[in-house]
């Protein structure tokens, strides 16, 4: 399953610069009359000019080009008057809910009965029915407020996870501000985010068992922009909690899996050139837990009383080491390649992008810190969930393997799956 061989690897770690590269400068291979057309004329637009058509650059694309911005205009104007009418009172909101674990909450409620109100960025092909799907920004403090007004309680697990770094600030920041905002103005009765363990310090090693206590990563920026706005969006909730009486609970689950969505590469690694690249022998332990297993602590978290401003982390104590894992899933996905790289070749190739981001002044994808803090945390106390939510894995890691990658017995070299 794994290519092993020092060329392979070598190739593409040799690639790796020249790919950077091209990331920082933001260039991309496309068809240069196409590009310079639909460039100049978006700019004739904008500024009122005349349009860059000539016979040779067909006038007829810019006539359609303008056509279509003028209904995409109209489109636009009439999806906001949608999305901020009043609306019907409903019990539950969850932001988020056109993704993975959104999804799974959404569907545990409306099973429950329960009356839900759903923010997604579009409106899903196959709505789950009984449910009123709002579809817009979360960066957009009017259509939040909106989202807010007349629920009890507030999932928030919306969050941007590509994109620029913009994209970032104004989906994990600006939106959970507004989500703050509004739930302080509505009076809800409880809100429960859903925050992430890379805002932990990954770099910092002891023998001490992970709490609720451990370090916050002390050099974000270093990280990416996920990890910086994902800490930054908790202390914002958490610091509501204290100086505002925000009735706010925090939920910091481990690598979430299921069945539906492909894969991501594991904790330790990382995805290129369409291989998951896995620093080191792939023997470290990966802090799983499985998405039913995380609804069960979100609604658990938003029925007990008394978790005004605390936080747990949820990772399920099975053990599976990041090997075992990509085995279970290139079992049930023969295309999924992964290279195991030594840490050092790996912190080599990061010195030589670190340089090219220098000279460019931008920002790269890798880095010797990156490297450094991509090792799993592992050895987690669980106690924090287990006193405050009465929380413990229903499925558990082994059974939501099997689920997920349609395994019909455990793996032989995992004691812990058996």
């Amino acid at each position: 399953m794994t290519e092993s061989s020092v060329g392979v690897i070598g190739t593409g770690l040799y690639q790796m610069p020249s790919k950077a590269l091209g990331f920082i400068n933001k260039r991309l291979p496309g068809v240069p009359d196409v590009h310079w057309n639909a460039h100049e004329f978006d700019n004739a637009l904008e500024n009122g000019t005349a349009l860059p058509a000539t016979p040779n650059k067909d006038y007829r694309v810019a006539g359609a080009k303008a056509s279509v911005r003028e209904q995409a205009d109209f489109d636009i104007d009439t999806a906001r008057k949608i999305q901020v009418e009043p609306r019907l009172p409903a019990e539950t909101l969850v932001t988020g809910a056109g993704g993975f674990l959104g999804g799974v909450l959404l569907r545990r409620l409306t099973q429950a009965g329960t009356k839900v109100r759903a923010g997604v960025r579009r409106i899903p092909a196959n709505p789950q029915p009984d449910v009123e799907y709002v579809a817009g920004d979360l960066g957009d403090a009017v259509y939040v407020d909106t989202l807010v007004a007349g629920v009890r309680s507030v999932f928030h697990v919306g969050a941007a996870m590509k994109g620029t770094p913009a994209d970032f600030q104004r989906g994990n920041v600006a939106g959970t501000r507004n989500v703050i905002d509004a739930c302080l103005k509505h009076r809800i009765e409880r809100l429960v985010y859903v925050s992430s363990l890379s805002v932990l310090d990954h770099a910092v090693r002891h023998a001490d068992k992970v709490t609720e206590d451990w370090p916050l990563e002390p050099h974000a920026e270093g990280r990416g922009a996920y990890t910086q706005t994902k800490l930054e969006a908790e202390q914002l909730i958490l610091t509501a909690a204290r100086d505002q009486g925000l009735p706010a609970f925090v939920v910091r689950p481990g690598v979430i899996f299921g069945p539906g969505p492909k894969p991501s590469s594991p904790a330790g690694s990382f995805s290129i050139f369409g291989r998951w690249i896995v620093v080191g022998s792939g023997n470290l332990p990966l802090p799983l837990v499985y998405v039913d297993d995380v609804v069960d602590a979100l609604l658990l978290g938003c029925a007990r009383t008394g978790l005004e401003g605390k936080l747990v982390n949820l990772v399920d104590p099975t053990v599976v080491t990041q090997r075992e894992f990509i085995t279970i899933a290139h079992r049930a996905n023969p295309e999924l390649k992964a290279w195991y790289v030594p840490k050092t070749l790996l912190m080599t190739a990061a010195i030589g992008i670190e340089a090219l981001g220098r000279m460019l002044k931008r920002s790269v994808p890798l880095s010797r810190y990156r490297i450094r803090s991509i090792r799993p945390l592992t050895n987690f106390d669980q106690s924090a969930a287990k006193r405050l939510l009465g929380w413990t894995p229903r499925v558990g890691v082994a059974e939501g393997l099997r689920r997920t990658f349609a395994v019909p017995q455990p793996t032989q070299s995992s004691s812990s799956l058996q």
